[in-house]
């Protein structure tokens, strides 16, 4: 027999502390790493980390000081904000100090307890007093006793004064600023020769590495760093006669790593936009533009603000890099991360492989880069905290926009579950230019690594006097006939594409005409599959100078129509001749406005006679006018003209279905010349309608009755032979302002296509929410055809649940977008379709 529910509760034991605490943060630079982000989150503008009595035989004596002149903590701050775990300003707001944060979880206090056994926190606001908090991390250890939870073990806090403050640090806090002593250090941080007199220092790479880090922790480029400055102290390190600074410890940290290289390299640069919908690359070699590319990013839909840049350092590179940096470049890293301007680690880390690089070189030699020969760095705005920093400070949590950043995208098949995101996107057109295009930069075997070192390093050298296997010639004639293969972009998706037409021209450097021919004809057949739209002028320039000399007349013919100066009319009026049904049009219009004023007193006359109410719209059957006679036969005529040219137009696009490799953009110009076909056919039907003018613009009515009363009044009377259709209302009120023609579009479209799939009724459901209406569109005609799997691909230009074209349901949808991103969905019903439709008006 149950019992009734009682609440229970976690317990937090003591040992949580390190769970979170020193078993969590596992490396020393990460841990100095998130205190120093603690003070560029403070608004500080200056921050010094000092090491203390290193040498002291008792580790007790041994000290580090974080000392900036940030904002500081108050009383409430350290009671409500510090002490609560977890507890991360970065949650509340992402931005304060006018400064995005770097921090992340709130974790990042407990790299002091990394570090230290023992902590110690002065801080102090602008005309606030002065705290003390001091914590024995050692307090928390070694408690068997399971009863005991964290919050039972006391920590000390009082006011102190400036005085006091300076006797325990040697350092001041002026109008406002944090200490923060870390006492009893964990790690050795130096070794010294305790058989000399003078105590040297044997081994101070620990330092070396953390200057790396720091130097390395904020990116230029994304974060105006020139208001934080980062000091490093070492006092057991005696360098200030040093004058190289790649050889001190002591001394303000410069961030060289990321400013520009002043040799020239090949590079490349790709960005996925702010608001996600185009990838910009470009890629330079020995700082030329070898080619530019924009396209919609179909594969990469969760990424919006991501920049990546990759930099192929051949033998001659990593010689001036080691000669500019003071390092070899394996020395130095890979490809690093940055969210928000602040590193990630270990990405980048030397001999940390995070992005699989190395594994995939051990696959093909020959053919992959690997981080040996890469340099670069992952840019991410990331202001909505999209990517999760794992709390042990290793790498960001592998969620789905991490997976497209570096694994997957929409293209990949099921069996490419790696090495496919928009990092391996962006290095394999780079590869694709090293390998096949520039072939490495190989040098003979003779020319080693020291060697070249020992070349470059000489006061006479310059980079004329460099000497490769290839010929600049034989380098750009392989560029040139890989170059599509090269960029790799889906002709579909491009939006825009410039060619170095220098490069193009070693095309023609061949000694036999069949070679020159087989060169174009090569490029021409990828040139082909680009839309007009995206090939820039320089590109087409080029193009019309060699495309004569290709025998394929079929091909020839495809180029001539892309290069064409033909605009979007002119390429409309090649497939169909509405100059007829046009001039009518002009005719009718003409009329409307000499007679707008007399037309719209004989409908009053026509309504008051035939006793309808004021609201509704009436079929003019009695005029009497010569002039509106002869305006009912335009109409009549205008109607036949439209309807023929629709169906011309249906006509080409069902051939164009039939035949892939006519253009798209053909394809394009017939969906939006069917558009405005379908507009003229509904301006028709209200030309001799009181409201005729106010179809065309922004009116502000209820909703509900104006699609009522225009299925009645005007779809019922004109058109509708076929259909039973039920309105249901639900005495429903949606006062808003639309445009009358595109919803009448919407209306006709939908009805439409229940004709064709042999409907017999159709009803119609009205429905309110707090944030919309909602229409529900019922029929009881054919339904979904079986072929078709995804059902919201009806909606896509060419797919059909008809024999039609394709494009009434494509017309809906961008309707719908327009108006304030409504939307539209379709649902399989036993017998019929279903449409709902959500309007946010």
């Amino acid at each position: 027999m149950s019992t009734k529910w009682e609440d229970v509760h976690f317990l937090s034991h003591v040992n949580i502390k390190n769970i979170i605490g020193k078993e969590l943060i596992n490396d020393d630079n990460v841990a100095v790493m998130e205190l120093v982000k603690n003070s560029y989150d403070a608004g500080a503008s200056k921050v010094d980390v000092e090491f203390k009595n290193l040498k002291s035989v008792d580790t007790l004596n041994h000290e580090i000081i974080i000392s900036d002149n940030g904002k500081g903590m108050s009383k409430e701050d350290i009671l409500q904000k510090w002490l609560n775990l977890a507890y991360s300003i970065k949650r509340v707001q992402n931005a304060q100090n006018n400064r995005l944060q770097a921090g992340n979880k709130g974790i990042g206090r407990f790299s002091c307890d990394r570090l230290g056994k023992k902590l110690n926190i002065f801080t102090k606001q602008t005309k606030g007093k002065i705290y003390q908090l001091q914590i024995n991390w050692e307090d928390f250890e070694n408690i068997e006793d399971y009863s005991v939870e964290i919050n039972q073990i006391p920590m000390k806090l009082r006011e102190v004064s400036m005085k006091e403050v300076f006797d325990e640090t040697n350092y001041k806090i002026n109008t406002s600023g944090t200490i923060v002593q870390i006492v009893s250090l964990r790690t050795k941080w130096i070794k010294i020769n305790q058989n000399s007199l003078f105590n040297e220092v044997l081994n101070y790479q620990k330092f070396s590495t953390l200057k790396a880090s720091l130097e390395k922790l904020i990116n230029k480029s994304q974060v105006d760093s020139g208001g934080f400055k980062i000091h490093l102290h070492v006092k057991e390190i005696e360098d200030k006669n040093e004058t190289a600074y790649y050889k001190k410890i002591n001394g303000e940290i410069t961030n060289k790593f990321f400013d520009k290289l002043n040799f020239d390299t090949t590079y490349i640069q790709s960005v996925i936009s702010e608001d996600g919908t185009q990838i910009i690359t470009q890629l330079k070699d020995r700082d030329k533009v070898v080619f530019k590319t924009i396209e919609k990013n179909t594969e990469f839909p969760d990424l919006k603000g991501v920049k990546i840049i990759l930099m192929y350092l051949n033998p001659y590179a990593k010689a001036y890099f080691q000669k500019q940096m003071q390092m070899r470049s394996v020395e130095f890293g890979s490809v690093y991360l940055f969210i928000n301007g602040f590193r990630i680690p270990p990405y980048g880390d030397i001999d940390n492989d995070a992005f699989g690089m190395e594994v995939r070189k051990n696959q093909g030699r020959s053919r992959y880069l690997s981080n040996r020969e890469v340099i670069g760095r992952i840019e991410i705005e990331d202001r909505d905290e999209q990517y999760h920093v794992i709390s042990s400070r290793e790498g960001i949590v592998h969620n789905e926009k991490f997976k497209q950043l570096i694994h997957v995208s929409t293209k990949s098949t099921t069996a490419q579950k790696k090495n496919n995101g928009f990092f391996y996107k962006t290095l394999k057109r780079l590869e694709r230019y090293v390998v096949n295009g520039i072939r490495w930069d190989s040098v003979s075997k003779e020319y080693t690594e020291s060697y070249i070192r020992e070349l470059t390093f000489s006061k006479n050298w310059n980079k004329d006097k460099e000497v490769y296997l290839l010929s600049e010639e034989e380098k750009k004639k392989n560029i040139s006939k890989n170059i599509f293969k090269i960029i790799g972009i889906d002709a579909k998706d491009s939006l825009d594409i410039n060619i170095d037409d220098k490069i193009l021209l070693y095309l023609l450097e061949e000694k036999e005409n069949l070679l020159i021919q087989k060169n174009i004809t090569k490029f021409l057949k990828e040139f082909s599959k680009l839309p007009q739209s995206a090939i820039s002028n320089d590109l087409k320039k080029f193009v019309k100078k060699v495309y004569k000399i290709v025998a394929d007349k079929r091909l020839t013919n495809k180029i001539t129509f892309l290069i064409s100066k033909k605009n979007t009319n002119e390429l409309i009026d090649d497939v169909i001749d509405k100059e007829e049904s046009y001039k009518e049009l002009d005719k009718k219009i003409l009329v409307l406005k000499n007679s707008e004023t007399k037309l719209k007193k004989e409908l009053e006359a026509a309504k008051l006679k035939n006793k309808k109410k004021d609201e509704e719209l009436t079929y003019l059957k009695t005029v009497q006018s010569k002039d509106v006679k002869e305006l009912i036969a335009f109409q009549h005529h205008i109607g036949l003209y439209t309807k023929t040219a629709k169906d011309c137009i249906l006509d080409v696009v069902d051939m164009l279905n039939k035949n892939t490799s006519i253009n798209d953009e053909v394809y394009e110009y017939l969906k939006d010349a069917s558009f405005e076909l379908d507009k003229i056919s509904l301006i028709n039907k209200y030309i001799t309608k009181e409201d005729f003018l106010s179809t065309a613009s922004n009116v502000t009515k209820d909703l509900v009755k104006f699609i009522d009363e225009y299925i009645r009044n005007i779809y019922e009377i004109t058109t509708n032979k076929e259909l039973i259709i039920e309105i249901n209302t639900n005495n429903l009120q949606y006062i808003c302002s639309f445009e009358p023609i595109k919803v009448n579009i919407i209306i006709d479209n939908l009805l439409n296509n229940s004709k064709k799939a042999k409907a017999k009724n159709v009803t119609l459901n009205f429905i309110k929410t707090d944030e919309h209406l909602e229409i529900e569109y019922i029929d009881d005609g054919l339904g979904l055809d079986n072929t078709i799997i995804a059902e919201d691909s009806i909606f896509e230009m060419g797919v059909t649940t008809t024999k039609g074209s394709g494009l009434g349901l494509y017309h809906i949808k961008e309707i719908l977008e327009e108006m304030n991103q409504s939307t539209i969905n379709v649902y399989k019903l036993d017998t019929g379709i279903k449409f709902l439709l959500r309007l946010k008006l």
